[in-house]
């Protein structure tokens, strides 16, 4: 093996290790929005849609552009993170990109009329069955590959 694969090796080992991080630190935000009550949810949604209304916005956010600004956050979140050790990252940068995320979601699932508890619930009760306890934990093999 040479030194530059040994080298590729180690990000990617290390690489595992962060994704398998952020995946549990997605985790965890679940079960903040899931201790959200409905109506705090409502009322987040109801603020996002009048600050959108307010400013004639709502033209923009159909469900594609609302996916790809998502997608377009999460990519300046993971800017947060390159070429840094995960604890490294701005703390304060990454509240904010998160409730970016969080918003561009929200108004995703207002558009298709998703109870976003509701989804959330179900993607975990999803999860559960992919990975049973017994065969995924301390893994972060693929639920086919357990």
């Amino acid at each position: 093996m040479t030194f530059s694969n040994l080298k590729k090796e180690k990000y990617h080992k290390r690489g595992m290790v962060f994704w398998r991080g952020v995946l549990m630190g997605v985790g965890y935000l679940i079960i903040i929005v899931l201790l959200f009550s409905m109506n705090d949810i409502e009322q987040i949604i109801k603020k996002l849609v009048e600050f959108n209304n307010e400013r004639d916005w709502d033209q923009f956010h159909n469900p594609k552009d609302l996916a790809v600004a998502i997608n377009v956050e999460a990519g300046e979140l993971l800017e947060l993170f390159l070429w840094k050790n995960p604890e490294d990252a701005d703390k304060e940068k990454v509240k904010k990109e998160l409730a970016d995320i969080f918003a561009f979601a929200f108004l995703l699932a207002n558009k298709y009329n998703l109870d976003v508890r509701e989804i959330i619930q179900e993607k975990i009760e999803e999860n559960g069955r992919k990975y049973p306890i017994e065969k995924a934990k301390g893994s972060a093999k693929k639920y086919n590959e357990l």
